[in-house]
C-alpha cells in the first residue's frame, strides 16, 4: 500500500488528503482519497484503475462529516471490489493512522 499525504488551507480549516492505494479485484488498482476536516472524515473517493486508466469513479462527500452507518456503507462498497485475502477497513485505519505495515 503506497500513502501520500498533502495538506491544504481552506477557509481558515485545515483540510488533511490521504490517497493511498489497495489492489483490486481482476488485475484492478483502487485509488483511495479520503479527505479530512480536524477529526471528520468529510470526503471519500475511489477510483478503480486499470493499467493506469481509470475505468469507474465515486465519490462520497459531506461537509458535515460521515456517521458510523455511512462510513460502513462506503466501506462495505468498497471491500467488494478488492482483491481477496485484502482487508480494505485494515488499509484503512492504517491510512488514518499514517502508517504502512
Amino acid at each position: 500500500m503506497n500513502i501520500d499525504f498533502s495538506n491544504s488551507m481552506n477557509f481558515n480549516a485545515q483540510i488533511n488528503v490521504k490517497k493511498f492505494y489497495v489492489p483490486g479485484k481482476e488485475n484492478t488498482t483502487l485509488r483511495c482519497i479520503l479527505k479530512q476536516n480536524k477529526n471528520k472524515t468529510i470526503g471519500f473517493q475511489y477510483d478503480v484503475l486499470r493499467k493506469g486508466k481509470v475505468i469507474e469513479s465515486k465519490t462520497y462527500s459531506n461537509k458535515k462529516g460521515f456517521d458510523d452507518n455511512n462510513m460502513a456503507h462506503i466501506i462495505d462498497v468498497i471491500d467488494g471490489k478488492v482483491r481477496e485475502g485484502v482487508n480494505f477497513f485494515l488499509e484503512l485505519l492504517n491510512a488514518l493512522a499514517d502508517r504502512e505495515i
